[in-house]
């Protein structure tokens, strides 16, 4: 059984709206960007899987909500992220 990491979504389509997803080398100080004019979410690599799940939640979120303030992002993206996990969809570690 191989232990590589099954292939990641390219693009999502998020409220009507076609949306890149990509994973990249280097964020600066960021886990992740989500970029309204190119509609495109950047997730930083190496981030430990937990954290992962909470960036991604946190910039689909972004992407789905503009108007959305970021404490309100922030603490929504944790809940779902943490709910996800405690259901089984999601594990926290590899």
């Amino acid at each position: 059984m191989s232990n590589a990491k099954p292939a990641r979504c390219r693009s999502l389509t998020v409220r009507g709206s076609r949306w890149k997803v990509r994973w990249v080398n280097n964020l600066g100080d960021n886990y992740g960007i989500c970029d309204y004019a190119k509609k495109e979410i950047r997730i930083a690599k190496g981030q430990p899987t937990a954290t992962e799940l909470d960036t991604v939640v946190h910039e689909l979120l972004h992407a789905a909500l503009p108007d959305l303030d970021e404490p309100a992002i922030a603490e929504t993206a944790e809940a779902l992220a943490t709910a996800l996990v405690k259901l089984g969809f999601v594990q926290k570690h590899p």
